[in-house]
């Protein structure tokens, strides 16, 4: 059933791509304070997204899936937050000083989204809708450094780095343990399969939402 999920978003995630944020990290042509503004909401963004693999630990017993839920938050925690903090002390921040910052209303509005399902929905509706921000990023990352080097505007970009870590292998291995994870939850879910695409689709839509985001706030 994922990878039927996966394949119908992806005219969505090639859609993404066209973003002018996206293509400016491409291109390395991004305003770093475009950037900026965005890395501290993906920071508020990661604090709260973690709470939702939370919810979802308390809603199994299954020893398998607990590990797999806790090896993914070792991910985010480790792995992903890196990189953001890098980039936060590149432009005078701090992961601290970032958390303090108010959430704009796309972030707080998708929280909530994937929030209210983790915590008061099934195990399966909670975790479907965390997976669009995981998949997506390594579909539309992957794409973002083929152009980048079609463009020749890979080898010297200031976003190299953040372009490197969501297509590379690391970060494919965490979504491989999220295969893993689909395997179990999604077993004979079949009748529920256009509820819960629904629920994917609705995620892919905030990750839309929050590409756009960062210009249009930078520029009001």
């Amino acid at each position: 059933m994922l990878k039927a999920f996966l394949k119908r978003i992806e005219p969505k995630w090639d859609e993404m791509l066209e973003k002018p944020f996206l293509r400016g990290i491409t291109d390395g042509t991004l305003i770093k304070e475009v950037f900026l503004f965005y890395l501290i909401q993906d920071t508020l963004y990661l604090r709260d997204y973690v709470k939702c693999y939370a919810f979802a630990i308390t809603k199994t017993n299954d020893i398998e899936i607990i590990r797999i839920l806790l090896d993914c938050l070792k991910l985010i925690e480790k792995d992903e937050t890196a990189v953001h903090i890098k980039y936060l002390r590149d432009n005078g921040y701090t992961e601290e000083k970032a958390l303090l910052e108010s959430k704009d209303r796309i972030n707080e509005e998708y929280l909530n989204y994937m929030f209210n399902l983790s915590k008061n929905g099934s195990l399966t509706e909670g975790l479907i809708s965390l997976l669009p921000c995981a998949y997506s990023y390594y579909y539309i990352f992957k794409n973002c450094k083929k152009r980048a080097i079609n463009w020749k505007t890979y080898s010297e970009n200031y976003y190299k780095a953040y372009i490197d870590y969501y297509s590379s292998f690391e970060y494919v291995s965490g979504l491989k343990k999220l295969d893993v994870l689909c395997a179990f939850i999604l077993k004979e879910k079949e009748n529920f399969e256009e509820k819960l695409y629904k629920i994917f689709e609705t995620s892919t839509e905030f990750e839309a939402k929050f590409w756009d985001m960062p210009l249009m706030q930078v520029r009001s």
